[in-house]
């Protein structure tokens, strides 16, 4: 038993190191990397006549000419990449994804093609986030839990995302800033809370939520001032962009090629069903019951550490993760990578209750 924790420091920096390797070693090159890069290269200036060719010629540098193949089969993706209209109105799905544009954007002014400067910055975002949750949620904890939390990344998904050019890393480390500032920094949370939106959109319902517990917690009434933000930097970066109600029908109902110009009208039956239907995929689609039970056991144990406000944090997760479904119901593990991370770590917390070297149970601002 005397080598089970270096043996379990020894895995847990190997599953590290294999999460974040992966995504450099082989990229996924999803169908969005195509809209992502469109966005930049509008913010570049390009006329949209030239859009469309300009993006697939940015393409053919970088990506393989099977994935170019293989995103020009099926109605659907034949007309996005052969039509300049239907490219176009495609990307008003994207464009609220405003930081993690911009930054792709500052990447091609160093001459950085579009498709790279994304990929590394999703890449850069997911590795900062595992290397700052480590630092956060395992350094001072009895290294024989570090396994616990490095299992976790690999049953939550979280290599596959490396792979994947997306706002779904930055969302993630959205999250774990969120936490690091919980428990390290809390003069830091109130300005971080309202800049949440910006990570991800879907991230306001995060930031609503951090705003309500702060000011249960605290009593301060600046946390409405902080939520009002939030709001106002949520209307700002949709406007403009396709409403809730489009975006929701492209996904679940019918990927139309003209959303903008001949918008869908979406049913409040249809919304049921969709939800209904999704609701019964999570049988073989379980990455979100997995992180409500996370939640849980999360809420659990630190009820057990008697820390009020790191389980309250975990029901703010849960809270999250339901809400988020009714929202957009897909059970993508993509979607809930931040939150999994965060309560992991907050499972390892509640597992060694006391710090090894006060003897003290874990303080919300230690």
């Amino acid at each position: 038993m005397k080598y089970l924790p270096r043996a379990s420091q020894l895995a847990t920096f190997a599953i590290l190191a294999l999460t974040m390797g992966l995504g450099l070693w082989k990229p996924g090159q999803n169908f969005d990397a195509l809209a992502y890069a469109g966005c930049v290269v509008k913010l570049s200036g390009t006329s949209p006549n030239q859009l469309r060719e300009t993006t697939l010629l940015l393409a053919g540098e970088q990506v393989s000419a099977e994935t170019l193949n293989l995103w020009h089969q099926g109605e659907y993706r034949q007309a996005v990449t052969s039509h300049n209209q239907v490219f176009n109105e495609q990307l008003s799905l994207y464009r609220n994804r405003k930081l993690f544009l911009a930054l792709g954007w500052l990447g091609t002014k160093f001459g950085v093609n579009p498709f790279i400067a994304l990929f590394g910055l999703s890449w850069l975002a997911g590795s900062l986030a595992l290397l700052l949750a480590c630092w956060t949620f395992l350094r001072n904890r009895a290294v024989t839990t570090w396994i616990i939390f490095a299992i976790g990344i690999l049953a939550c998904g979280i290599p596959a995302l490396m792979r994947l050019t997306t706002p779904d890393t930055l969302a993630m480390l959205a999250w774990t800033l969120i936490a690091w500032s919980l428990l390290k920094k809390p003069g830091l949370l109130m300005g971080l809370t309202p800049a949440l939106p910006l990570f991800r959109p879907d991230l306001i319902i995060l930031s609503l939520l951090l705003c309500c517990l702060m000011l249960w917690e605290t009593r301060n009434r600046i946390w409405i001032v902080s939520c009002l933000g939030s709001v106002i930097i949520f209307a700002l970066i949709q406007w403009g962009t396709a409403p809730w109600s489009t975006t929701f029908y492209v996904t679940f109902i019918d990927r139309l090629p003209l959303p903008i110009s001949e918008p869908p009208q979406l049913h409040i039956s249809q919304y049921f069903s969709v939800l209904l239907n999704q609701t019964r995929a999570l049988e073989y689609r379980n990455h979100l019951l997995l992180s409500l039970l996370l939640g849980v056991l999360a809420f659990l144990l630190q009820q057990k550490t008697r820390n009020r406000l790191l389980a309250r944090f975990a029901v703010v997760s849960i809270c999250f993760l339901l809400l988020h479904f009714l929202i957009f119901p897909s059970g993508e593990a993509r979607f809930y990578a931040g939150p999994n991370l965060i309560l992991l770590g907050l499972i390892v917390w509640g597992l060694d209750e006391k710090d090894p070297k006060t003897g003290k149970y874990p303080s919300a601002a230690s």
